[in-house]
């Protein structure tokens, strides 16, 4: 049996933004996966936690008006950048979603939109997103725009390497160095070993969601994590996971979160083992329930880093 990617038939129609949307702007928002808010959450949750860990190290006391601000901004940035990767992931893919099951829908692969007016609509997101950059200090600025080479590449990985998944979270992840340096104006060892944690993470729940399209991968002759390591992709997701939470666990104590934080890394753990006790290779519906449940625990861990950030106050 063709092993795709389960979506759920009603995920646009239960979406507010696609209930509102006047119907000529609903494929661009779908073009942008406004429709499907999972991957920005995942975007957005490493700049988070590195926001929460620039506060916590600068002390809670400091926090003020222009914090919460570039919290907001870092978000608005989040849901921008998606959008704009996710069109341009789809303006080269058009000729290969044509030919998965999963991505047949999309607006350029079915026709509902053309080539020009989604470049128009990337343009548009990419300025915006530009304007909402300017608002951060000059270091965070060249700091967002050294990621753009890996964002301009990202499309390409998978027709030239087969881990895909690891340009991902190279990329992903780099909001986990924007977030601090948004708070701080520069980078620190907390950061950057988040940022490693948080690439393992991604090439874990990516690996997750990439067995949904491994025959047609395979077929296709795409690089995937989930081809590349197959039935043992339970161990491997394993090992990235515990990486993620290691790295997680050594970054907050270099910020000096309090002990509130360690006495939720035992529900954090428990989140992520659960996650590969339910992860089944074979069953697409599985793969995504296991990976929209990372959803879930970016929100605990950011409650976490909160608590830790409170508690050492």
């Amino acid at each position: 049996m063709q092993n795709y990617r389960a979506e759920a038939p009603s995920a646009a129609r239960n979406n507010l933004a696609m209930r509102i949307a006047p119907v000529r702007a609903r494929p661009f928002l779908k073009l942008a996966r406004y429709d499907k808010p999972i991957g920005t959450w995942l975007l957005f949750f490493p700049c988070a936690w590195a926001f929460v860990l620039a506060i916590t190290s600068v002390g809670v006391s400091q926090f003020s008006i222009q914090h919460a601000g570039i919290f907001l901004l870092l978000g608005l940035g989040a849901v921008l950048m998606r959008g704009a990767g996710c069109s341009w992931n789809d303006i080269l893919d058009r000729d290969i979603d044509k030919q998965v099951h999963r991505s047949k829908t999309r607006p350029l692969a079915a026709g509902s939109i053309s080539l020009a007016q989604a470049v128009m609509f990337l343009v548009a997101q990419l300025v915006i997103a530009f304007i909402v950059l300017l608002q951060f200090n000059f270091f965070t600025i060249v700091l967002a725009l050294a990621a753009m080479p890996l964002v301009i590449f990202y499309p390409f990985a998978k027709r030239v390497t087969r881990m895909p998944q690891f340009v991902l979270g190279v990329t992903f992840a780099w909001g986990a160095l924007a977030g601090w340096s948004a708070v701080t104006g520069a980078l620190a060892l907390a950061p950057v070993i988040l940022y490693i944690g948080c690439i393992a993470w991604t090439v874990g729940y990516d690996t997750v969601y990439a067995h949904q399209d491994s025959h047609d991968d395979a077929i296709l002759g795409l690089g995937s994590s989930a081809l590349l390591w197959g039935e043992s992709s339970r161990v491997a997701v394993g090992i990235c996971y515990a990486i993620a939470a290691s790295a997680l666990a050594l970054a907050a104590a270099l910020a000096g979160s309090g002990w509130m934080f360690y006495a939720c890394m035992p529900l954090i753990v428990a989140h992520l083992l659960r996650q590969l006790v339910r992860f089944n290779s074979g069953d697409a519906s599985a793969c995504l329930r296991v990976f929209q449940s990372n959803r879930d625990l970016g929100a605990l861990v950011t409650l976490a880093l909160a608590l830790g950030a409170w508690s050492a106050a």
